[in-house]
């Protein structure tokens, strides 16, 4: 079947409607927000002594409580399902950021700790929290 131009127009429509001040608004939202989830890794990598699985699974937990009013946990099996990491490595990162405070478990379940304030990790949890506030703002 042959398209009369119909299709064709549509998209030339469409090409029309954004302007090169649209094009520029979205590049420079971009950057700022690559920028962002850049410097936000780059935090808690440093945190975590570069170790990146660790910072996966943190964020996987705050995800998981992100938006509620009751604590939600996720299972071992879970984090390793949705993170790619294996079982084990899941099971001995749990472990060892459960020391300093960073996340708690409740029989199966690990959280996200988020009550901070006396434990290790409390003030780089703040810190963090704190920079990332401040480039959310900004952008």
């Amino acid at each position: 079947m042959r398209d009369t131009g119909g299709q064709a127009a549509k998209g030339m429509a469409r090409l029309a409607a954004s302007s090169p001040a649209d094009e520029l608004h979205s590049d420079h939202l971009e950057i700022r927000a690559i920028d962002s989830i850049a410097t936000t890794l780059a935090d808690l990598g440093q945190a975590f002594g570069g170790d990146m699985k660790a910072v996966t699974i943190l964020l996987l937990l705050a995800r998981a409580a992100r938006g509620t009013e009751a604590a939600v946990g996720m299972t071992q099996s879970e984090i390793a399902a949705r993170s790619g990491i294996p079982r084990e490595t899941v099971r001995r990162k749990l472990v060892a950021m459960e020391r300093p405070g960073w996340i708690v478990r409740h029989e199966s379940l690990w959280y996200l700790n988020m009550t901070l304030g006396e434990t290790k990790s409390g003030d780089a949890w703040v810190a963090i929290k704190r920079r990332y506030v401040d480039r959310a703002a900004a952008f």
